[in-house]
């Protein structure tokens, strides 16, 4: 995939935050919305990446964690390069 970093993390942001509140309506009000199946598909493919993968999207965009969480996993160059995987790995499994 050739988007730059802050692109991709612009677009699973956006799709996390979409996500977010269709798991908040259905906890909370057990109501689902127009993104239902896309809180769905974004479960399916948290399951299918690696755990590093995985560890990072939620701690990132559902746990929403505070800044530098990652240092008690990563150095800072290996966060970054696990994120840039993790958002490609979670993108391609949207995709199919």
């Amino acid at each position: 995939m050739t988007t730059d970093f802050r692109e991709m993390s612009q677009i699973v942001k956006s799709i996390f935050d979409k996500c977010n509140k269709s798991k908040f309506l259905l906890e909370n009000y057990n109501r689902q919305d127009k993104n239902y199946d896309l809180y769905l598909l974004v479960q399916f493919a948290l399951d299918e990446i690696d755990e590093d993968s995985k560890r990072i999207l939620t701690q990132e965009y559902i746990n929403k964690r505070e800044t530098y969480w990652w240092n008690d996993y990563y150095s800072q160059s290996t966060y970054y390069s696990l994120k840039r995987k993790a958002m490609e790995q979670f993108l391609a499994c949207l995709k199919r």
